[in-house]
């Protein structure tokens, strides 16, 4: 998919800078690792797996939702996506698309501002394990 959309960038008839922009993103993302309530307790921290594959950010720093279906104890990650790598903004996206079929496309829900990104170590700016009873984690 990532190497479609550089390709679209590069080609003015679909994916002009303008459309490319709204899909390729570079900034701040963050990511929750956890297990999922009903898991079988083990209390056990879980730590990023560095590697190619896409996968769910967001550009909001705390997530109540997601924070309501993982138990503690949880792994909060922000990255900065930087030059020389691009992460795919999902709503940029549905716009981009929807602009070129003229149809409305809904990929992502506009609130959760989705970007789909590798987990990229040396992308990595902060790693928090948030205990909720201990109240660590702040709304950034």
């Amino acid at each position: 998919m990532y190497e479609f959309i550089i390709e679209c960038r590069n080609n003015d008839r679909y994916f002009n800078i303008e459309r490319s922009s709204k899909i390729l993103y570079r900034g701040i993302v963050y990511r929750y690792l956890g297990h999922q309530l009903g898991d079988i307790p083990d209390n056990s921290i879980v730590e990023p797996n560095y590697n190619d594959i896409y996968v769910s950010w967001s550009k909001n720093p705390k997530d109540t939702h997601i924070e309501s279906k993982l138990r503690d104890p949880m792994t909060w990650i922000a990255a900065e996506i930087k030059e020389p790598y691009y992460g795919i903004d999902l709503v940029g996206l549905a716009e981009a698309i929807s602009e070129l079929v003229e149809v409305e496309h809904r990929i992502a829900i506009k609130d959760e501002r989705e970007v789909v990104f590798p987990t990229i170590k040396e992308c990595i700016t902060e790693i928090k394990y948030i205990e909720r009873k201990d109240e660590e984690y702040e709304d950034e």
